[in-house]
């Protein structure tokens, strides 16, 4: 079966979401998707997540719980489900319920380097933005530059060293002193030198010509490095004060690195994937190679994809985007899998040509 017909098999069987995504993104069927957009916007699924974005947001910090976390009411899970269902800038609704985002990203300007995890919040509301299509938008391009050049001088530095011992003055509890400090001047004035996997989102986002440029080309780079990716997953811990440790947290960690993962590493594969599939020095690494050799497995001859059930969580608490996998309303059965494993394939191959 060619792939065009695997996709037209998609339009024919695939809930509201599917059909959408494929018509529009796979295809570039402009009057197909243009059919297909009422259905998506009338569905249960889309609904229920469109009223959990909220209407308004206070121009001032919030706490790092509201934007950042794996229950339903984050704004990181509201926004990276409504973008997994195929809500985009240029969707009317969407523009509207998500204009209050818009508007904190743009203030938050003023007061992020006064705060423990400014450039965290920014990072991955500007991430989200940016995949959901407002990439150009001077809220997102603000976060692009900021963190665009916080990593790239990082790498251009050429040291792994980012752990310094723990201060005469420090008080961590002992679950924080299990892991080791991060170098204070990598996260001075609010900001944070090393990559987030948020980053990478962010990055992805970007039009062709400027993920080949020469800063992403460098942080993409040192990502795939052995030496980045043997990394502790956390980082380690951020000093806020004497008292007050947190761990960072969100290392762009490949799983498997440096081949294809197996065992429960495995269920954070599509994410992964789908995280550098825009990036062509990450597309051409035997590591990206082996993921997609080890997803052929599950390719039958009609040319549709059944991934394991761990592939594809969709849990009512997780982090996105691994816990957020599932793009049809019907429960998970093996009917269901086979769709969605199929877009998602697809969805892969048709990055990697970007």
């Amino acid at each position: 079966m060619t792939a065009h017909s695997t996709l037209s098999t998609l339009l024919d069987s695939g809930g509201p979401v599917i059909r959408y995504r494929v018509a529009r993104e796979l295809l570039g069927d402009a009057r197909q998707a243009r059919t297909c957009q009422s259905a998506l916007l009338e569905s249960r699924q889309v609904g229920r997540w469109l009223d959990a974005l909220p209407r308004t947001l206070p121009l001032e910090p919030l706490p790092l719980g509201s934007i950042h976390g794996g229950g339903e009411a984050a704004l990181e899970t509201v926004l990276g489900k409504l973008i997994f269902l195929g809500l985009h800038a240029g969707i009317d609704v969407f523009g509207r319920r998500v204009a209050p985002v818009r508007r904190w990203l743009e203030a938050s300007r003023e007061w992020a380097d006064q705060h423990s995890f400014g450039a965290f919040a920014r990072s991955l509301l500007g991430s989200q933005l940016a995949l959901a299509g407002y990439r150009d938008a001077p809220e997102v391009q603000a976060v692009v530059r900021e963190r665009t050049a916080a990593i790239d001088g990082w790498v251009k530095k050429g040291s792994l060293q980012i752990h310094v011992p723990w201060g005469p003055d420090d008080r961590p509890t002992p679950f924080h002193r299990r892991r080791p400090l991060i170098d204070p001047t990598l996260y001075d004035r609010g900001g944070f030198a090393l990559p987030w996997h948020h980053d990478l989102h962010l990055l992805g986002a970007l039009p062709a010509r400027r993920r080949r440029g020469g800063p992403v080309q460098r942080i993409v780079a040192r990502v795939l490095e052995p030496g980045f990716q043997a990394l502790d997953w956390s980082y380690g811990m951020v000093r806020v004060d004497s008292r007050r440790f947190m761990v960072s947290g969100w290392q762009p960690a490949l799983p498997g690195y440096p081949s294809a993962p197996g065992g429960k590493a495995a269920s954070n594969l599509i994410a992964a994937l789908l995280m550098m599939a825009p990036f062509p020095a990450a597309r051409s690494h035997s590591w990206f190679v082996a993921c997609l050799s080890h997803l052929d497995q599950f390719t039958d001859d009609d040319g549709g994809s059944c991934f394991p059930a761990s592939y594809l969580r969709d849990q009512r608490s997780g982090y996105w985007p691994w816990a957020r996998m599932r793009l049809e309303d019907a429960r998970n059965s093996p009917r269901t899998r086979r769709l969605e494993s199929t877009f998602w394939r697809a969805k892969l191959d048709q990055l990697q040509t970007t």
